[in-house]
């Protein structure tokens, strides 16, 4: 699981939306994957289904555009996050690149594309991970993401 770490260090900041009622809490904890704290699991009444996200990952996007209105969004420097940490953004492969679908990849098989990108390692090969933040513009970055990494976007 990584990103070409040249490729990486030249990327601008990435962004985060979340509800403006959590910001002092992600200001001081950073930004903690969805479904590990409650700084950015703003979707729990949400059923997520087949659209679940991998487990233990915060996602970033180029998008600077708050999710929800009540959301305010954070800028993430890039450079102070480890490379070897960031994987596509599942969504990316159900979307349909030209290079992936993620119903070639399993067929018809059960699971959430969460379970289904760790399953067949979608990450392993850096090029995927690049691939999602050039062409659908997100990826998502495995562990936290350290309040020094994080600001308000303006």
């Amino acid at each position: 699981m990584a990103i070409d770490p040249i490729f990486w260090q030249a990327v601008p900041a990435l962004f985060h939306s979340a509800p403006a009622d959590r910001a002092e809490l992600i200001l001081a904890e950073g930004l903690l994957p969805w479904d590990q704290g409650p700084g950015t699991r703003f979707v729990d009444e949400l059923e997520w289904e087949f659209h679940e996200p991998r487990p233990g990952h915060v996602y970033l996007s180029t998008s600077s555009d708050p999710v929800e209105p009540d959301h305010v969004v954070f800028a993430v420097d890039p450079r102070q996050l480890d490379p070897q940490r960031v994987n596509p953004d599942e969504d990316w492969v159900s979307e349909g690149s030209g290079r992936f679908l993620m119903g070639r990849m399993f067929g018809d098989g059960d699971g959430t594309l969460g379970e289904m990108a760790e399953a067949f390692g979608l990450g392993d090969d850096p090029q995927h991970s690049r691939a999602s933040l050039e062409e659908f513009g997100a990826v998502a970055y495995r562990g936290a993401v350290p309040p020094s990494a994080v600001r308000l976007a303006a």
